[in-house]
């Protein structure tokens, strides 16, 4: 938008699959990683905790704090005053105290269309522009299958942080492209992703899920 006069942000709902979808991936539902480990000194207290924060007002106030201080209302949504949030009295350690309500991810009103609007109030961009691409990443979104393998995966721990790295640079240099040279880019990126290791880990999930 600043290199070219009139550019727009679009949010577009393309790449389809085989099957005719536009996948996408969500996070699971965070209480598939919610546990007390039997190691816990007190897990009473534990569970006291997580009830704790499971009520409205407790985790609202972490997460928005006080209106007119850390926040203020706008068409009835919270918008994070983001300087008051790092007062000491008044800190948010993440974004609306992330780190702190652990039986959610995010930022949660008790209402979809709140809490979408709400994540919209903390761009610079219209509130338009972020619903649209909130709603677009949502079509036919769903959350990673989770496979127990009788024993642990180790091939992606040393090679993660390369292909992931990697994985960035194939994703900047095929939308920089010029468009016709967008297959060239694409395939040849996708293959040094392959060779670097990204098979080797394909090949032992695949393995561990036929098993």
């Amino acid at each position: 938008m600043k290199n070219v006069p009139g550019a727009e942000l679009v949010p577009v709902d393309c790449m389809t699959s085989s099957d005719g979808k536009t996948h996408k991936n969500t996070y699971d539902l965070i209480g598939l990683y919610m546990f007390i480990p039997a190691a816990s000194k007190n897990p009473d207290a534990a569970m006291r905790y997580i009830n704790w924060l499971a009520k409205y007002e407790n985790y609202h106030f972490l997460q928005v704090g006080h209106e007119g201080i850390t926040h203020t209302l706008i068409d009835e949504v919270p918008k994070i005053d983001a300087l008051a949030a790092t007062d000491p009295k008044w800190i948010q350690n993440s974004s609306q105290n992330l780190d702190y309500t652990i039986p959610m991810i995010g930022l949660f009103l008790g209402d979809e269309e709140l809490n979408v609007r709400a994540i919209a109030a903390g761009y610079s961009w219209p509130a338009e522009i972020i619903v649209h691409a909130y709603n677009t990443a949502m079509i036919n979104a769903e959350p990673p299958i989770v496979v127990s393998t009788s024993s642990p995966l180790v091939a992606e721990g040393p090679l993660n942080q390369t292909l992931v790295d990697k994985g960035v640079t194939i994703f900047a240099q095929s939308i920089t492209c010029a468009p016709s040279a967008f297959d060239r880019v694409y395939d040849a990126g996708l293959k040094d992703w392959l060779d670097s290791g990204a098979q080797k880990v394909i090949d032992e999930k695949m393995e561990k899920y036929a098993e």
